[in-house]
């Protein structure tokens, strides 16, 4: 039975100094370019990716009203510090 692919193609056009370094990475780490780039968007993904990502959320829910008045955080600041200060 053939195994059901979950991946997406994509197309993208790069300039071609870095198609060129693409093509030496993957040869010199003997594997496909593909392999290269899924890893490499792996790790962005992971990292700077997570980030915006993070962002969107966070201005998702100040726009749904999940958020907390700053006074109050400030009143929860001074209680802990102050129990850590007993």
């Amino acid at each position: 039975m053939a195994e059901t692919s979950t991946a997406d193609m994509i197309s993208v056009n790069i300039p071609e100094d870095m198609a060129a370094s693409l093509e030496r990475i993957a040869a010199g780490m003997n594997v496909g370019r593909d392999v290269l780039v899924t890893t490499l968007l792996k790790s962005y993904l992971e990292t700077e990716g997570q980030e915006v990502l993070d962002i969107l959320d966070a201005q998702q829910d100040v726009e749904d009203g999940n958020t907390v008045d700053f006074d109050e955080v400030l009143e929860k600041m001074d209680a802990i510090v102050k129990g850590a200060a007993a």
